[in-house]
């Protein structure tokens, strides 16, 4: 089988967990579809040439990846409007959401140099924990519920939220899974609320496209170190949970202050 796997994101805990790839897709030919941050420890980008066939490379700066810049100040404007005071991502936009998927659609554009039975979208710190052939249907997205905000009581305007990190399916299914980015800028002539990632996903491929979907759990789970991972089915390690968080949270802020400086300093006395 002819698959396409499709990365992109930080590389953090690529080294612990990038022999998973061979327990999601055994005896299948694997080709690798990768796009990184232009800074990515050198390292990293060396241990994923080295375990996988990488078809395709990109580095990408914040510069290559500001497309939709102005709906990124929409979003924080609008996001931020009412918050007094905030300590971690809940309550707040995901405003770069745009950058994250522009750097997945980056990596899936490339595979149309050759035909694939299936196209994956995944994350560098990805652990994958079954084989995942049986799962996979050719007119159905496949969908994991593994990951927090995506369970089937994760609803939002009647539509089941998705996580955002996973996706498997033909190349016209995916295609239209990774047009999400290009949609996204219309978001506020459909919804006045906070802009959140698994739930504006979930909105887009249930109410705009209308694609079928498929989920299931228990496929995979998201590295933290070498010993520790996590899943819905997995007791969580608070501390070091809490420690990756707060890590997410403070890149946020820092992206934001490096991308919109005006703008962070209009609503930087929200953060603690």
């Amino acid at each position: 089988m002819q698959i396409a796997l499709c990365l992109s994101g930080q590389m953090r805990s690529i080294r612990h967990c990038i022999d998973s790839i061979n327990t999601a897709f055994p005896n299948c030919n694997v080709d690798v579809y990768a796009t990184v941050w232009n800074y990515e420890d050198e390292e990293n980008i060396n241990i994923l040439k080295d375990k996988c066939n990488v078809i395709f490379l990109d580095r990408v700066s914040n510069q290559q990846l500001d497309k939709y810049k102005s709906f990124e100040v929409e979003a924080i404007e609008k996001g931020f409007a009412n918050v007094a005071n905030v300590e971690n991502w809940a309550p707040v936009p995901v405003w770069n959401l745009s950058r994250i998927e522009l750097m997945a659609q980056n990596s899936f554009k490339a595979t149309r140099v050759k035909q694939y039975d299936y196209i994956i979208r995944s994350r560098y710190d990805t652990k994958y924990l079954t084989n995942l052939l049986p799962l996979l249907e050719k007119d159905l997205l496949l969908l994991s519920e593994d990951i927090g905000g995506s369970a089937p009581w994760d609803t939002w305007k009647d539509t089941r939220s998705v996580f955002d990190g996973f996706a498997a399916g033909n190349y016209i299914n995916m295609q239209q899974y990774y047009n999400f980015v290009d949609w996204l800028p219309n978001y506020f002539k459909y919804h006045s609320e906070t802009l959140k990632a698994e739930r504006t996903m979930g909105w887009y491929l249930n109410k705009y496209v209308n694609v079928k979907m498929k989920f299931t759990k228990d496929i995979l789970g998201i590295q933290i170190n070498q010993d520790e991972w996590y899943n819905r089915s997995t007791p969580h390690q608070a501390k070091t949970l809490k420690n990756k968080q707060k890590g997410t949270f403070d890149f946020y802020k820092h992206d934001m202050n490096l991308n919109h400086p005006e703008t962070y300093n209009k609503i930087k006395h929200v953060f603690k």
